[in-house]
């Protein structure tokens, strides 16, 4: 009876896969200011550090719920050992960075040699996103040579929101100038 319970339980986790931690919640109104980690090669990061204001979680993930539409920006650096380079993907498609560049690693932490080394791999996004609840992750694109774990440092600006008139109160709007223009050309003819 134990066997099979055990081996009931091993498959019901093989069919439905590795358990996936649940993303890092943002407040829009924060923003979030951490670090995220990677050990084993190429791929989605393996793990996310407390930010600011956050506990620190096992998660590979970043989500952030936008009541209105929103403006903010994204920062992230390698600072592990210069060569890495990410890949940032918003609600599962990759997206390409604003601006990318080398400089020197986040607040000197640098794999010991490399504290002096301006080629660690920067890069900056600006987004501007509807309302709804909204997905972020890293991806490896680039290791550094010999080297398959590290860590990068990522900063989500807190989100600047505004509200934009629904589609239909723009139609009404619309049809409401083209009748008051339709009538007023009605009274040029009349005189």
């Amino acid at each position: 009876m134990k066997y099979s319970m055990a081996i009931g339980i091993l498959a019901l986790a093989v069919a439905n896969g590795p358990v996936q931690a649940a993303p890092t919640v943002i407040n829009p109104a924060v923003g979030f200011d951490g670090w995220f980690e990677w050990t084993d090669g190429l791929g989605q990061i393996d793990n996310i550090d407390s930010g600011t204001g956050y506990p620190s979680t096992p998660s590979t993930s970043w989500t952030m719920n936008l009541s209105g539409y929103g403006s903010f920006g994204i920062d992230t650096a390698d600072i592990g050992t210069p060569g890495d380079e990410f890949t940032l993907y918003v609600d599962g498609s990759a997206v390409s960075w604003t601006s990318t560049g080398t400089g020197s690693a986040y607040g000197g932490f640098a794999a010991t040699g490399y504290e002096t080394s301006t080629d660690f791999f920067q890069a900056s996004k600006s987004l501007n996103l509807s309302p709804g609840d909204h997905t972020f992750t890293i991806y490896l694109s680039a290791l550094a040579t010999g080297i398959n774990n590290g860590e990068g440092h990522i900063y989500f600006s807190p989100a600047e929101l505004s509200e934009v008139p629904e589609p239909s109160s723009v139609l009404l709007f619309g049809a409401g100038m083209l009748g008051l223009g339709w009538l007023g050309r009605k009274s040029v003819r009349r005189s």
